[in-house]
């Protein structure tokens, strides 16, 4: 790894360079790198960079909306760098999500609906084409916009409140949300449990479901029946 942005994780990439955020890169970092590839991400990544890089470097762009996606999308990256004969890493992963899903859904059959906020000034939330819905409903929850026409629906507080979630789950990221935006719901939703929670849980790919899985799992199931 020779280059990332200052929202990868730290961990084992201390050697590489910062090539800046996701939303602004330094193309001429990336380029001066000379790497044998870059990956991209729709969402995350400047169109009009990853086209400019594409005519130079090869440029593997993922768009995983959901889990299914996010395997589909590990299998290509064991293919890419030639993993695959090595350690079958989507196997593993596949088979310990259903391992835990199983174990805790099953004899579950109340769904706490749950409201997720990515965003504030305005709220923002997200419905069910995104990899965070998807996680919710694995770990045995409810979206409460998951059939909103808009992918990420703008709301206000009202329609939060009317809408009554069992469960509201404030993430650090991409927007921190803090103590103060707990109380701030609490003064008209009293009665609702309402988590700030580590935002790497429901919205990183990877080995870091099953992780997620399990930590969302314990605010939604265990701590809701």
């Amino acid at each position: 790894m020779v280059g990332t942005t200052r929202y990868c994780p730290k961990h084992s990439l201390s050697s590489s360079t910062s090539i800046g955020g996701t939303k602004k890169v330094s193309l001429k970092k990336i380029i001066d790198l000379k790497p044998d590839i870059i990956i991209a991400n729709i969402e995350e990544n400047d169109k009009e960079d990853v086209e400019e890089l594409m005519e130079t470097f090869p440029v593997f762009v993922t768009y995983p909306k959901n889990y299914n996606d996010s395997i589909e999308m590990l299998k290509k990256f064991q293919i890419l760098f030639g993993l695959s004969e090595k350690i079958n890493i989507t196997n593993i992963i596949s088979e310990g999500m259903k391992y835990i899903t199983a174990s805790k859904i099953k004899s579950v059959t109340y769904q706490p609906r749950v409201f997720y906020p990515i965003w504030k000034n305005p709220w923002m939330s997200i419905n069910n084409d995104t990899f965070i819905d998807s996680m919710i409903s694995l770990a045995g929850g409810q979206n409460i916009f998951r059939d909103s026409k808009d992918r990420y629906p703008t709301i206000d507080i009202d329609t939060i409140d009317n809408l009554n979630p069992d469960i509201i789950l404030l993430p650090d990221e991409p927007y921190k949300f803090t103590v103060q935006d707990k109380l701030e719901l609490m003064k008209n939703m009293d009665k609702n449990k309402i988590y700030l929670i580590d935002g790497s849980w429901a919205s990183w790919y990877g080995v870091r479901s099953i992780t997620g899985i399990v930590q969302l799992q314990q605010i939604l199931i265990d701590d809701s029946t």
